[in-house]
């Protein structure tokens, strides 16, 4: 699995553990879904379901 997640190449070293960095990940994730639209994130979730077909 892969995620789209831009951050600085610093980033990866100031986090003491994979774990640490799951957290970063996920509330970038979160941070950029909580942005989007109603519009914008039913257009992602159905992209999604057609995707895994």
């Amino acid at each position: 699995m892969t995620f789209d997640v831009d951050m600085p190449l610093a980033t990866l070293f100031k986090v003491p553990t994979v774990g640490n960095l799951a957290q970063l990940i996920e509330e970038i994730i979160t941070a950029e879904i909580e942005g989007l639209s109603e519009a914008e994130a039913e257009h992602i979730a159905l992209a999604a379901l057609i995707d895994r077909k």
